[in-house]
């Protein structure tokens, strides 16, 4: 089976660091988001398959029932090749 074609850019670009930060201080104090943000930019991009990131995402999967899962479950028995996602290489904390 053929490689599927790369899509994303081998490294984040510097206004996405920004975009970062604005989501993380969602979640953490500003300073703590900086930190994190700063982390990143150090950090090695990796790639990792979407489904794969789902799973680590821990979040509740979608009813057989929903439109969009029908589509993909149809799209999977036609053997569509998904494509990959990268994932910057930060860790949960």
């Amino acid at each position: 089976m053929a490689k599927p074609k790369k899509i994303f850019l081998d490294k984040p670009e510097e206004h996405d660091f920004p975009a970062a930060v604005d989501y993380l201080e969602l979640i953490y104090p500003r300073e703590q988001a900086l930190k994190k943000v700063a982390q990143l930019k150090k950090a090695k991009t990796i790639f990792k398959k979407a489904k794969d990131i789902f799973r680590a995402s821990e979040l509740p999967l979608l009813p057989k029932d929903n439109i969009h899962v029908r589509k993909n479950l149809q799209k999977f028995k036609r053997k569509i090749n998904y494509r990959q996602f990268y994932w910057y290489g930060a860790t949960k904390n």
